[in-house]
């Protein structure tokens, strides 16, 4: 379900920047969590393209864009949208986190619940990322730090090495022979005591 357009997939003439933001978080935490109009105003100082996939209720509370904004009007899986930008702005929900960190995306993670700030936390220890306080954002913080995550090759780095090590990792289907045997010897250990 759901396709990237086709201009995605396109190189664009300058960085380009996902916006990807919460279905549901400012209905689950209120109006304080609804950063929406910080990021976009934040990142129309920034020298980018800027994707934006919020659902339509987000982007028509945003009224009239900044130029440098392009809205997806549909959904789009993130790993369709990730592999074109050179960076992300998320929630810091684990989902939007290893999508971006699985594309080798540095990221910023704008954490609200204590979830998504543990993610942040340990994305901007990895050195893959960034990770601000939610209720902390300002269009000035979203800018100075997308301009780092644009500028400092070091996050770069790291973000493309995180992506490297998580798909060296054997996939879940290929752990299942593994977790059989070691449940078969636990339990034959437990009938024999």
């Amino acid at each position: 379900p759901g396709r990237a357009p086709d201009w995605i997939t396109a190189g664009a003439d300058r960085p380009r920047v996902l916006v990807s933001w919460s279905t549901s978080l400012h209905r689950m935490l209120g109006p304080r969590s609804f950063k929406l109009p910080a990021i976009i105003d934040g990142l129309s100082e920034v020298d980018a393209e800027v994707v934006l996939a919020a659902v339509a209720a987000d982007r028509e509370a945003l009224g009239t864009l900044p130029e440098n904004v392009r809205p997806l009007t549909e959904w789009a899986p993130l790993n369709q949208l990730l592999p074109s930008c050179d960076a992300v702005v998320h929630h810091g929900g684990a989902g939007s986190l290893m999508a971006a960190m699985v594309a080798g995306t540095p990221q910023l993670a704008t954490g609200f619940t204590p979830e998504q700030v543990a993610n942040g936390r340990r994305l901007a220890d990895a050195g893959a990322g960034l990770q601000v306080s939610g209720y902390a954002l300002t269009p000035a913080l979203v800018a100075e730090s997308v301009g780092r995550l644009l500028a400092e090759s070091s996050l770069r780095e790291k973000a493309v090495a995180l992506r490297e090590a998580a798909i060296e990792r054997p996939s879940p289907a290929a752990l299942v022979s593994t977790l059989v045997g070691l449940a078969d010897r636990k339990s034959t250990r437990l009938n024999s005591s």
